[in-house]
C-alpha cells in the first residue's frame, strides 16, 4: 500500500511538473490602449457637472464621451480578454489524471489499481505559432478600442459643433422674426393709407410666415442637437448642457492639405487598417496551426489482481485524415484577410478624398458668401442705417436691408457648420489626428 501511495504522489509530480499555474496581468495592455486614446484625443479635460452653469468646451466634451461610453468599455473589456488568451497560448496544456480501482466479487483478496496520466506535446511545436496569433489577436482589441475612441471624438466634435451653430441661428431666426413683424407692421400702416399694395402686403405676410417656420424648425433642431450630445456623452436623460456661446474656431487654408500626403497619413496611421492588417498576421499564424502533428503522451501505473505491478509509458498519435481540408481552409480564410485589408484599405481612400472634396468645397463656399452676401449686405444695413439718421430714408428701407442681412447670417452659420463637420469628418478618415502634418491648428 505504501508503494502505491508513492506511486500515486509520484506521477501527480510528474504531472504537476510539466505544467505550471498562469497568472494574467492584463494591466499593461489595457494601458497600451489608454496611451494610444491619450495620442490623439485632447489632453487634461476635466470631468465638469453637466447640469452646472458652467460652459463644456469640446475638449471637456470629447473626455466626458470617452470616459463614459460603453461600446469602448466593452472593447477594453476584450483586450482583458485576449491579454488572458495570450497568457493562456504560452502555457503548456492542461494534464489529465485518471484512475480505477478494481473491487473483487467472488470473495477471493487482492483488488487492481490503474492510475494514468497524459499531456499533450503538440505544444512544443505549435507554441510560437499559438503565441503568434494569441498575440495577433490581443493587437487587434487594442486597437479596435483605440478606433472607437477616434469615432466618438469625430462624433463628438461633430455633434457640439452642430449644437452652437444651431443655437447661433436660433438667435438669428429670432431677430429675423422680430424684424419680419415690425416690417409687416409698417407695411400694414402704409396699406391702410393707400401707400401700399395688396401684393406688397402677402408679399410680407409671406415673409413673416417662413420667419416664424424657419424660427421653428431650429427650435426642434436644437433640441435634437442637445439630445444627441447627451447621447454620445453617456447622458442620453441630460437636457440642459450648457455649451459655450462660440463653435471651436477652425483655421483652414485651403492650400494646407496635400490629398497624396493625406492618403499616406491614412495608411500608416488609422486604426482599422492596422487591425486588419494584425488579423492577416494572426491568419498567417493560423495557417501553420491548421494540421500539426498531434502527440499526447502518457505514463500509466498498473498493479493487478496478483499484485504484480508495472509503470506504462506510452504515446499516441493522431492521423490526420482531413489534412488537406483543414490546410485549403486556412488559406481561404487569410485569402479573406487579405481581401478584407484590401477592401478595407480602397475604402480609407475613397474616405479621405471625398472629405477632402467636401472640406475644399466647404471653404471655397465660405469665402464666397462672405464675400458676396455677409460683407455687402452688412454695408448696405449700415449705409441704410445713416441714411435714416440723417432722414432721408424711411424706417421701412432699414427693416428690408436688415431682413436681408440676417438671412445671409444664417446662410453664413450654416455654411461654416458645413465647414467644422468636413473638417472632423477628415480628421477621422486620416486616423484622429493631423498632428504628425502640424496643421491641427484649433483656437
Amino acid at each position: 500500500m505504501k508503494k502505491c501511495i508513492c506511486s500515486i504522489l509520484l506521477l501527480l509530480t510528474i504531472q504537476f511538473g510539466m505544467s505550471r499555474c498562469a497568472t494574467v496581468d492584463s494591466t499593461s495592455d489595457v494601458a497600451k490602449a489608454h496611451s494610444l486614446i491619450e495620442e490623439r484625443t485632447p489632453t487634461g479635460a476635466s470631468q465638469p457637472n453637466l447640469t452646472s452653469n458652467a460652459p463644456l468646451s469640446l475638449n471637456d466634451a470629447i473626455g466626458i464621451a470617452i470616459s463614459n461610453d460603453a461600446l469602448l468599455q466593452k472593447e477594453l473589456a476584450i483586450v482583458v480578454q485576449r491579454s488572458a488568451e495570450l497568457t493562456q497560448a504560452e502555457q503548456f496544456p492542461n494534464p489529465s489524471i485518471s484512475s480505477a480501482f478494481g473491487i473483487a466479487t467472488d470473495g477471493m483478496t487482492g483488488a487492481p489499481i490503474i492510475l494514468r496520466g497524459m499531456q499533450g506535446l503538440s505544444w512544443l511545436w505549435t507554441r510560437p505559432d499559438k503565441i503568434a496569433s494569441a498575440d495577433a489577436a490581443l493587437q487587434q482589441s487594442i486597437l479596435n478600442a483605440a478606433q472607437r475612441a477616434m469615432v466618438l471624438k469625430r462624433d463628438v466634435s461633430i455633434a457640439y459643433q452642430n449644437l452652437v451653430h444651431l443655437k447661433q441661428q436660433h438667435v438669428v431666426a429670432s431677430k429675423l422674426l422680430t424684424v419680419s413683424q415690425a416690417h409687416l407692421q409698417s407695411e400694414t400702416e402704409l396699406f391702410q393709407i393707400g401707400e401700399a399694395s395688396f401684393n406688397q402686403l402677402e408679399a410680407k405676410t409671406k415673409e413673416l410666415g417662413q420667419a416664424e417656420l424657419t424660427l421653428n424648425e431650429l427650435q426642434e433642431k436644437v433640441t435634437l442637437a442637445y439630445l444627441e450630445l447627451a447621447k454620445l456623452l453617456g447622458h442620453p436623460t441630460s437636457y440642459d448642457i450648457a455649451v459655450q456661446e462660440q463653435p471651436e474656431h477652425i483655421a483652414i487654408s485651403l492650400n494646407d492639405f496635400v490629398l497624396e500626403e493625406l492618403l499616406n497619413l491614412a495608411q500608416s496611421q488609422r486604426f482599422d487598417l492596422l487591425t486588419t492588417n494584425a488579423v492577416i498576421q494572426q491568419r498567417t499564424a493560423q495557417l501553420r496551426l491548421a494540421s500539426p502533428p498531434e502527440l499526447t503522451g502518457t505514463v500509466a501505473f498498473n498493479e493487478n489482481f496478483n499484485e504484480r505491478k508495472a509503470v506504462m509509458p506510452g504515446i499516441n498519435f493522431t492521423v490526420q485524415l482531413d489534412r488537406d481540408a483543414k490546410d485549403a481552409i486556412a488559406d481561404a480564410i487569410l485569402d479573406q484577410a487579405v481581401a478584407e485589408h484590401l477592401h478595407q484599405l480602397r475604402t480609407a481612400q475613397n474616405e479621405v478624398q471625398t472629405s477632402l472634396t467636401g472640406l475644399t468645397h466647404a471653404a471655397s463656399q465660405l469665402e464666397i458668401i462672405e464675400s458676396t452676401l455677409i460683407k455687402p449686405t452688412q454695408n448696405i444695413l449700415s449705409n441704410n442705417r445713416l441714411l435714416q439718421r440723417e432722414g432721408e430714408i424711411a424706417s421701412l428701407e432699414v427693416q428690408k436691408s436688415e431682413i436681408v442681412y440676417l438671412n445671409a447670417l444664417l446662410k453664413h452659420i450654416q455654411q461654416q457648420q458645413s465647414l467644422a463637420e468636413a473638417y472632423y469628418s477628415l480628421q477621422f478618415a486620416v486616423g484622429g489626428t493631423f498632428k504628425t502634418l502640424t496643421k491641427e491648428e484649433q483656437e
